[in-house]
């Protein structure tokens, strides 16, 4: 199959995925067989798909006293279904703003459980732009159909930059006439953003309010950005910068635990009205938009404080708070372990 694929050159714009809604049992049942489970594992190819990797958490413990491990061989899954198919719908260039129609209960989980689709996908399918709408007649008298001129069923690829001349006298109601500045403009505006990417980003366009700067250096110094402040956080979170406003609490927030619930500033593409309070009030459907889920989490039922993605306990990469967590009645009182993971270790008002 992959091999026709590629021979008619389409092979990058496939992907194929086995998925099961209910897995089954790691050990048999008494007919040496398996039954209905939960937590299990897809497996998915194709041209653009960055094959060779496993993606998500594997469980460290997988016997009858493992912290996932329900009985009888069933495992909780430590990612979502939803994180898999967004990415998909990523790929073939669904935005942010129209996540929640593919996949609905995607506002049940933070960021730190889904999957960056640039981590799936080596190569963007650019979704191609729906064609204009035809303009629909106005209320003067119709045309007859032998009458030229005919209109074209398709419109040109580009704009005129001056109104079409008519050849019929002007009707009986004559339309007002076109302004100056209908046409389009040759360059952009200073205040547009630069030339779009060639395809869809990995997330909205807009900035989460709750972040690391990555432009971020305490006291200037190059080497010392929010990473190094996260490897002594309980120190280096509290030293001041000796330039005002440049302190590691305010511009590492993540590593610094100072992630507020709601940003006051932020509304849904600038519109007056549209702000945490507005996404609340149809939480369901508007936790999906753009920037929603970073910036209203109250709103959206999501835990006002979290575990830190970044934390890893003696910078061991296997020992991040999904690690705690399995084992949080030993782990979450190690040094400093309960202020970086603080959903793991029940520290968060749910």
């Amino acid at each position: 199959f992959a091999q026709e694929m590629k021979n008619i050159n389409i092979w990058n714009n496939v992907t194929l995925i086995q998925a099961s809604d209910f897995a089954r049992t790691l050990n048999p049942n008494g007919g040496d067989g398996t039954d209905h489970a939960w937590g299990g594992n897809y497996m998915m190819m194709g041209g653009s798909v960055k094959g060779g990797k496993i993606l998500g958490k594997y469980p460290d413990d997988i016997t009858e006293d493992g912290p996932l491990t329900l009985g009888r061989g069933r495992m909780i899954p430590s990612t979502p279904w939803d994180a898999v198919f967004r990415g998909i719908a990523s790929w073939v260039g669904i935005g942010e703003g129209d996540m929640l129609d593919v996949c609905p209960n995607i506002h049940n989980f933070n960021s730190s459980f889904l999957i960056d689709p640039n981590e799936m996908f080596g190569q963007v399918i650019i979704p191609p732009s729906p064609a204009p709408t035809e303009t629909l007649p106005t209320g003067s008298p119709t045309v007859s159909p032998f009458d030229p001129p005919i209109p074209t069923k398709s419109p040109t690829t580009s704009p005129s930059t001056s109104p079409t001349k008519a050849i019929d006298p002007p009707s009986t109601s004559p339309t007002k006439s076109p302004s100056k500045n209908t046409s389009p403009t040759k360059s952009p505006s200073s205040n547009e953003t630069n030339d779009p990417t060639p395809g869809p980003t990995s997330r909205p366009t807009d900035t989460p309010f709750c972040q690391d700067e990555e432009d971020y250096f305490f006291l200037g110094d190059t080497t010392k950005d929010c990473a190094w402040v996260l490897k002594k956080w309980e120190r280096r979170c509290e030293k001041r910068d000796t330039r005002p406003g440049f302190d590691s609490l305010e511009h590492c927030r993540v590593s610094c635990g100072t992630c507020a619930c709601a940003n006051d500033n932020w509304l849904f593409q600038n519109e007056v009205g549209k702000d945490c309070e507005w996404v609340g009030k149809k939480s369901d459907r508007r936790c999906g938009k753009t920037g929603a889920l970073d910036n209203c989490r109250a709103s959206c039922d999501i835990p006002c404080c979290g575990d830190n993605p970044d934390f890893r306990y003696d910078e061991d990469p296997e020992k991040d708070c999904f690690w705690v967590a399995k084992k949080s009645e030993r782990r979450c009182v190690k040094d400093g372990v309960d202020k970086q993971c603080l959903q793991a270790c029940g520290k968060c008002d749910l």
